[in-house]
């Protein structure tokens, strides 16, 4: 089995609470903080000691199943689920236009400031123009208004032609994911990450996940990712 497919089983031996655990804690560095909530509430789930933990658990809310999850064991699922989501991808996935478009923003926040910047004015411009046509057809330019119409189709083409120029001008940023397609290559570019950047990596494609309360005691001492943990992925949408 490779490391990736390792990551990606989802199924870990856990310590019980007591065991000793190896790994640092330290509740605000953990990669899934404000990612992470309770299945049964969607409240957050931050660290709390050891575990990732519903918040109804701090008291001042009721939650049915109030979640908890020991973190170093949720943590290797995702990045498992993560790691195989993009290396099986196929170059046409939706998926990898999201996380090129992030990817870019991270790492080249200049030029994609600039390029969001002028994909906004294009479509406050859209926008502007789709009222001037909808008040015209409602009425709103007949008699004496009318002389308003066109000083006003004439002001709002030409912001919309100055917003094409500009986005056309800025050519787009090239990126560079390849390095996130290929297994070895993404498992070794996770593991020489810190850990903020881990935390940013995972934020490429993921928008949050859910993690139902284990049912039984087999279930907290035998994490099953594949049973408790349903992760949303990031869409062009939210692009």
């Amino acid at each position: 089995m490779s490391a990736a497919s390792s990551y990606a089983s989802g199924v870990c031996e856990v310590p019980l609470l007591g065991d000793t655990i190896g790994e640092n804690l330290d509740r605000t560095v953990r990669r899934l903080t404000d990612l992470i909530r309770c299945a049964a509430c969607n409240r957050a789930a931050p660290m709390m000691s050891s575990s990732y933990t519903c918040m109804s658990t701090q008291g001042g809310s009721t939650c049915l199943a109030p979640a908890s999850v020991y973190a170093p064991a949720v943590e290797r699922y995702v990045v498992g689920r993560w790691l195989d989501r993009l290396t099986s991808a196929d170059p046409e996935d939706p998926i990898l236009v999201v996380v090129a478009d992030r990817w870019g923003a991270l790492t080249k926040p200049a030029e994609t400031a600039e390029i969001e910047e002028a994909r906004a004015a294009l479509k406050a411009a859209e926008a502007q123009m789709e009222r001037l046509l909808r008040d015209r057809r409602k009425g709103l330019y007949e008699g004496p208004a009318a002389r308003f119409f066109e000083p006003a189709w004439q002001d709002v083409n030409r912001d919309m032609e100055a917003a094409r120029k500009t986005l056309k001008a800025t050519g787009g940023v090239t990126v560079d994911i390849s390095f996130l397609m290929e297994p070895e290559m993404a498992l070794e570019a996770w593991e020489a990450a810190d850990t903020g950047m881990r935390r940013d990596l995972l934020r490429l494609a993921i928008v949050g996940l859910t993690v139902a309360k284990a049912k039984t005691t087999h279930d907290r001492a035998r994490f099953d990712g594949d049973r408790r943990v349903k992760i949303r992925w990031a869409t062009v949408e939210e692009v």
